[in-house]
């Protein structure tokens, strides 16, 4: 396979598996880690009798989320919070306040938490407030953000292919009003993304059952959305389902423009698909594992080039480790293979991009990935 092989700086054995990770926007040499572990069952046969002619008892879920720092190129972990429930995602704010992040959790909910600071240093995570928003038995299993006049929208897929919106506070501490928008015919919804199309504000989903869809979003979807109305709040619309494009579930979207978008999917590919009109593929490329994650190096707005469109991305390929990818939009399209890494020795769920500090440009890019059966984070440069 094509790419220069990278290895890593740093690694750092975790407690729990790793399901996610993000970087603080405000404190960039600092990431959160959330973790999932699935409780295995009990074995003691008189456990085992209680429950004999009526239902299995359901297997519990906990996790943690980690405050991690990055020192002299090494990963040093600074704080611990334990959770009673598996984390699946986590979200920053990226407005005004951002030393505050909410995650998708395994019990139905949706938590929000702030970083400590001690000196302007951050120190330590707390929980602000846990909304429980759906049945305790569902999971959540992704988030997506798009600010709106009046309302903040979050994105949201359940194990029980439910793609949903709900509205979060000003202060980036509740979610409420949960609107169940679309669905991915009894398989988990994996992923959401916003985006614009047509001057129509839209939310892209795939799901396991290997569909993208494009739902549009009416301007008073959530704006002004109140407890007492319902019946009156104009609904979502799927303007199109496509379930040929890929040939397995759909689990990550990233959108680079009105007209183009980015996905990967368990079958291993990654997929440049042109939605200006009928979903076509200008270009696509086999990475080797299931694309879980798309993560762009710099901001897209940034990664204009002239009269060529250039991306270059991270790719989280579960089994086969990270990729870095350059996405080019114009005539040639293409997707080239930069580089790898393949330390992990499991599942690469998650990743993430240093943002350069103090505004300083380098020519490398810092990532911290993670691998999850073997508890692993790893610290690594890419060019």
């Amino acid at each position: 396979m094509e790419g220069e092989i990278i290895l890593s700086t740093s690694k750092l054995k975790l407690d729990l598996p790793p399901s996610c990770i993000k970087f603080i926007p405000l404190h960039r040499e600092y990431c959160i880690i959330g973790t999932y572990f699935l409780q295995p069952q009990k074995q003691n046969p008189e456990e085992e009798s209680k429950h004999e002619g009526g239902e299995a008892e359901e297997q519990k879920r906990n996790g943690s989320l980690l405050l991690v720092k990055i020192v002299e190129d090494h990963l040093v972990l600074i704080s611990t919070l334990a959770t009673d429930f598996a984390i699946l995602d986590l979200l920053f704010d990226h407005t005004a306040l951002k030393n505050k992040f909410c995650t998708a959790n395994s019990t139905g909910s949706i938590g929000f938490y702030e970083i400590i600071l001690e000196d302007t240093v951050p120190t330590r995570i707390r929980q602000v407030s846990l909304c429980q928003l759906w049945d305790p038995s569902v999971l959540v299993l992704s988030l997506s953000s798009q600010n709106q006049t009046g309302a903040r929208l979050l994105g949201v897929t359940l194990s029980n292919s439910e793609v949903a919106v709900c509205r979060v506070n000003e202060e980036f501490t509740e979610a409420s009003f949960p609107l169940t928008i679309a669905s991915h015919e009894g398989l988990e919804a994996w992923v959401t993304a916003f985006g614009h199309h047509t001057d129509n504000q839209t939310l892209f989903s795939g799901g396991d059952d290997a569909a993208l869809q494009m739902i549009t979003l009416p301007e008073t979807t959530l704006a002004d959305r109140h407890e007492d109305q319902s019946e009156d709040t104009p609904s979502a619309v799927v303007a199109w389902k496509n379930r040929k494009i890929h040939g397995a579930g759909v689990t990550a979207i990233l959108v680079l423009s009105e007209s183009l978008l980015l996905t990967g999917s368990y079958d291993d590919h990654v997929r440049l698909i042109d939605i200006s009109s009928r979903p076509m593929i200008p270009a696509q490329t086999h990475l080797g594992g299931g694309v879980w994650r798309l993560i762009p190096l710099e901001p897209i707005d940034r990664m204009k080039d002239g009269a060529s469109t250039t991306f270059t991305l991270l790719a989280c390929c579960m089994h086969a480790g990270s990729r870095i990818i350059r996405v080019t939009t114009t005539d040639p399209a293409g997707i080239e293979i930069l580089a790898r890494f393949e330390e992990n020795e499991s599942m690469n769920y998650g990743g993430d991009v240093q943002e350069s500090l103090d505004g300083i440009e380098s020519d490398e890019h810092t990532i911290v990935s993670i691998s999850f059966y073997d508890k692993m984070a790893f610290l690594w440069k890419a060019p």
